[in-house]
């Protein structure tokens, strides 16, 4: 007998901190937070502009910074390393010099130096859906210097 692990629905403030990081990686590395959301179907997402960007690294900081937050406050308690999932879409983006673990290892830093302004983000965010305008004032509010 097989036994499985069932994957429990995150709660509410853990959905808005991985959304959060990716919106507050986002804005770090230069691109354009444009809305971040949550669904009532305990998803949620973060439209980004990118501008005229070709840079995967980029690309993928800002694609596992939600990774890194899971990982930070511990959402499910199983998010240890990259999936291959993430593995394949870093092939996709391009990834031939740089591994994922790499990629997330900064993911992960740029997430605790801005773990107070993820946070903030994500207090809000769990209230209504956010603007890019509302994103980056609730940021610059909570400490953030583009």
């Amino acid at each position: 007998m097989r036994l499985t692990r069932k994957r429990r629905k995150p709660q509410a403030i853990q959905l808005a901190r991985h959304e959060a990081a990716h919106a507050v990686a986002a804005e770090v590395v230069g691109h354009s937070v444009q809305v971040a959301r949550l669904t009532r179907k305990g998803c949620g997402y973060v439209r980004v502009h990118h501008g005229s960007c070709r840079d995967p690294m980029r690309h993928g900081i800002v694609a596992l910074a939600g990774h890194a937050a899971d990982m930070k406050w511990g959402r499910f308690g199983m998010w240890r390393n990259v999936s291959a999932v993430d593995k394949h879409i870093f092939d996709q983006l391009g990834f031939r010099d740089m591994s994922a673990v790499t990629i997330l290892n900064i993911a992960r830093s740029l997430v605790d130096a801005h773990a107070d302004i993820i946070q903030a983000l994500a207090v809000e965010l769990k209230q209504r859906d956010l603007s890019g305008d509302e994103c980056r004032e609730i940021m610059q509010k909570a400490g953030f210097k583009s």
